[in-house]
């Protein structure tokens, strides 16, 4: 994966991109653009590993390991987290956040603002409520004939 042309990012770079659509994930020191992938576990799974270094995070799911897990990897890749940072973190400099990103699927999670939006506003959800109505009561109209 180590490319002499790959870019070196700097974590203020690669934290501004943790939305749907535009998504970087840090992993080991390396950067992967994950904006088009589609996760088993959904957009929201990448989302919420782009907030912080996702290393950890990515080495506790068991199928990470795979070979295949690993090709996809490759051409996700496109650089790697720039050396002043990781000598700044050596010395002591804070310039991310340690904070470990964890995933417990048992436990409901919380949805950022930004994210929670996304989703589904509460003008759709209505607009549905009411055609799924109307279909209900159409079928019943005509069952009842």
């Amino acid at each position: 994966m180590e490319g002499k042309n790959k870019r070196k990012y700097r974590w203020e770079e690669i934290k501004q991109h943790k939305r749907r659509g535009d998504c970087w994930l840090l992993i080991d020191n390396k950067v992967y653009d994950v904006s088009q992938f589609q996760h088993p576990g959904g957009w929201v799974v990448l989302v919420r590993a782009a907030k912080d270094d996702a290393t950890e995070a990515f080495a506790q799911v068991e199928g990470h390991a795979s070979a295949k897990a690993e090709e996809m990897m490759t051409s996700l890749y496109i650089g790697d987290l720039a050396e002043e940072a990781e000598e700044a973190e050596e010395e002591g400099v804070d310039l991310k956040s340690k904070e470990k990103v964890t995933f417990d699927m048992e436990t409901p999670q919380h949805f950022d603002s930004d994210i929670e939006q996304s989703i589904i506003s509460p003008k759709t959800f209505f607009l549905f409520l009411i055609i799924i109505i109307a279909i209900g009561i159409t079928i019943y109209f005509m069952l009842r004939k």
